[in-house]
């Protein structure tokens, strides 16, 4: 038989004393339900000004969007119009601003003289023209200034002429010069609407 030693409770020792729960006031109660409510109100308003930023970001970026994208459409559009104009203003050079420029081509040799004699006033000048159009331009320019015909001009072409220095007026050459003017024009509105075209497919 093992013999065990007991433990004994000694009743005479004090025991530590047994701490009861804080009593619960109303003042308590107040001050944890208002410190709930900043907390949630705070929480509220932080949550509310990341939605607002979360928000403000999307528009931005759809704005942005729009906006170039209006500006790709508003060229492409422009860059169309005047596509579809040049051929327009091609047409109206040749059948209007050439014949018209033939009609008054006396009168455009003459503005021209008038031009060369207000720069040099007391410079001897005379007009060189086509056989066709002698007569006309002779009768256009201002007194004393001789008007000789140039065998190797052809209609639409004439010659100021002040040695040692010249002054060629040529119909053709004019229309010539726009023309080709209306052809970079529409060279650099085809690239216009290449790059437009370029940046709608990496947009």
């Amino acid at each position: 038989m093992t013999l065990r030693a007991l433990r004994l409770d000694d009743f005479d020792r004090p025991h530590a004393a047994v701490h009861a729960p804080p009593e619960t006031t109303p003042e308590m109660v107040e001050a944890a339900r208002e410190a709930g409510y900043i907390k949630g109100f705070s929480d509220g308003v932080e949550k509310t000004r990341e939605a607002a930023a979360r928000q403000a970001a999307t528009l931005d970026a759809t704005l942005r969007e729009a906006l170039s994208d209006a500006e790709i459409t508003l060229a492409t559009a422009q860059a169309a119009a005047e596509r579809a104009l040049l051929p327009l203003v091609e047409a109206l050079l040749d059948r209007l601003f050439a014949p018209a420029a033939r009609a008054y081509f006396a009168d455009l040799v003459a503005d021209e003289l008038r031009r060369h004699l207000s720069d040099a006033p007391h410079a001897p000048f005379e007009v060189r023209a086509s056989a066709q159009d002698h007569d006309a331009i002779a009768a256009a320019l201002p007194d004393g200034i001789p008007c000789t015909v140039e065998p190797a001009l052809q209609p639409g072409q004439a010659r100021i002429v002040s040695e040692p220095a010249s002054a060629r007026i040529d119909i053709e050459e004019v229309c010539a010069a726009l023309k080709a003017r209306l052809t970079a024009a529409q060279d650099a509105l085809h690239q216009t609407e290449e790059t437009e075209d370029e940046r709608r497919q990496h947009a």
